[in-house]
């Protein structure tokens, strides 16, 4: 098994702010937005994680954003079987 490529904020926009994901669900003040890349792989975005940061978004169903402007606090990329494979967590 390989190991998962641990990324920066900065490192995760640079890489993936262009790609476009959809408003996939809702738990715990974080909502999830996710996306099936060129390759197959999925990545998954989370945006908020406080009663506080859920306000400044206005979340639809079927919404849809680039990452760069979700600015989010959690995202990992999973292959087609379901493996991780990178992620990065804002400090």
């Amino acid at each position: 098994m390989d190991d998962i490529i641990e990324m920066n904020y900065d490192e995760f926009l640079e890489k993936y702010g262009d790609v476009e994901v959809t408003f996939s669900s809702y738990y715990k003040y974080s909502f999830r937005y996710a996306a099936v890349l060129k390759n197959g792989n999925r990545i998954i975005v989370s945006v908020g994680g406080n009663s506080d940061d859920i306000y400044k978004l206005e979340v639809y169903n079927d919404d849809c954003h680039t990452i760069g402007w979700l600015q989010p606090t959690y995202g990992y990329v999973t292959d087609t079987g379901g493996v991780l494979i990178e992620e990065f967590v804002e400090n």
